[in-house]
């Protein structure tokens, strides 16, 4: 357009102006020339790539899934052998809880039923019953008695009365709740209980040997291996056949326990 004006410029012509001109003209004829034949060259060699182009993504990306479903099938192969493998072990006991069996054939698999057992009553100045048959009195042992190693009475101490076998047995004087004379209570102490050094009040202590969970509220809970404290019941008439009255170390909570959940040391 500027070349076209100078030369429409009747007024005053620029011979450099238009020679100029003519020269940009040309170098811009000849630059849209060479773009022209290269695009004509390029652009139907560009379309014609196209489907090439496209397969050859396509294909990679589909090689890519099928190596990575291959892969996910071989895992899950693997957990499928896992777990057939676990379930066998499983049905054949493998993982089953090992339950040991019980030391002696006195222990319960529940508690014992709490049952009042009858109390030896005496009233001052009173003389106690004549013992029917073999049976004897037993006689009071002291505190701090200790057992050889035998498990037997020392010479002097020995016992004149059918008591139960492995234990001996100790008479204490209570006084009644309910107004009454004083209550004789005799009380079981196993033998080879420990009776020294012990707080007062205490008879003796046990171990936990098994778990118990108390199901009145009056009871003990407590775990293997846990230290209870044997002490007197608090109303003698109270005593039940089978079950202590004791404190825990551990929580000094105080309560009924079954005896045979536990050994006493």
């Amino acid at each position: 357009h500027g070349y076209e004006a100078l030369l429409n410029n009747t007024k005053k012509r620029d011979e450099m102006k238009i020679a100029k001109a003519k020269d940009q003209l040309d170098d811009a004829r000849k630059l849209y020339e060479v773009l022209n034949t290269e695009l004509h060259e390029e652009l139907p060699s560009l379309y014609d790539s196209r489907i090439p182009f496209l397969v050859s993504n396509s294909q990679t990306l589909c090689s890519a899934e099928a190596l990575f479903h291959v892969e996910c099938s071989k895992v899950h192969g693997e957990l499928e052998a896992v777990m057939e493998k676990l379930n066998k072990e499983a049905r054949s006991g493998g993982y089953n809880v090992k339950r040991h069996p019980p030391r002696s054939p006195r222990t319960p698999t529940s508690s014992p039923t709490r049952k009042s057992i009858g109390m030896v009553h005496g009233s001052p100045g009173s003389s106690p019953s004549k013992p029917e048959g073999n049976q004897q009195p037993y006689e009071e042992i002291p505190d701090n008695y200790k057992p050889n190693e035998n498990g037997e009475l020392s010479p002097g101490e020995e016992g004149h009365g059918g008591g139960s076998p492995g234990k001996f047995q100790v008479v204490k004087t209570a006084s009644n709740p309910h107004g009454g004379p004083p209550t004789e209570v005799v009380y079981d102490i196993p033998v080879g209980a420990t009776t020294d050094d012990l707080p007062p009040g205490v008879l003796y202590r046990v171990r936990a040997t098994y778990r118990y969970q108390k199901e009145d509220v009056d009871e003990l809970s407590f775990d293997i291996g846990e230290i209870i404290q044997v002490v007197e019941y608090e109303d003698p008439e109270d005593q039940e056949e089978g079950w202590l009255m004791g404190v825990k170390e551990a929580t000094s909570e105080k309560g009924l326990f079954p005896a045979n959940f536990t050994r006493p040391i």
